[in-house]
């Protein structure tokens, strides 16, 4: 639970959510929480493969764009949610659905955040340090 937490605080604080409402989900199930960490997760892929490595870096040093500002609005309305509803398998049910996160294989950025999140490991955490 700590793992998923920190990286949906990190990802909400260091990133935001610019994906679309419908694609979040409910934030009043532990699932929900699980499904909108996904799309979040989606949203920081995409939004770093959209970037040059020139931005990707000032992204990594704390410069951040307005979609990423997105993303950390969304993250902190998510890790609120999973703190209030206190979900023991929460690490393991973002895990399962992992495998609908979509990166491009020629990044291997992405492919570290998609792995990782696959492995139920806080990457984002470490990256964004």
């Amino acid at each position: 639970m700590k793992k998923t937490t920190a990286l949906v605080m990190v990802g909400m604080l260091l990133l935001g959510a610019c994906g679309d409402d419908d694609a979040a989900g409910a934030l009043d199930t532990c699932e929900g929480i699980a499904d909108a960490t996904i799309a979040l997760v989606q949203d920081v892929i995409d939004e770093f493969e959209a970037l040059s490595p020139s931005e990707a870096s000032d992204v990594m040093s704390g410069q951040m764009t307005p979609a990423f500002e997105a993303i950390a609005a969304r993250g902190t309305e998510i890790g609120t949610a999973a703190e209030t509803l206190a979900c023991a398998d929460l690490d393991a049910m973002v895990a399962e659905r992992a495998d609908q996160l979509v990166a491009d294989p020629a990044n291997g950025f992405t492919q570290l955040i998609k792995q990782g999140t696959m492995d139920g490991e806080d990457v984002l955490s470490r990256l964004f340090r």
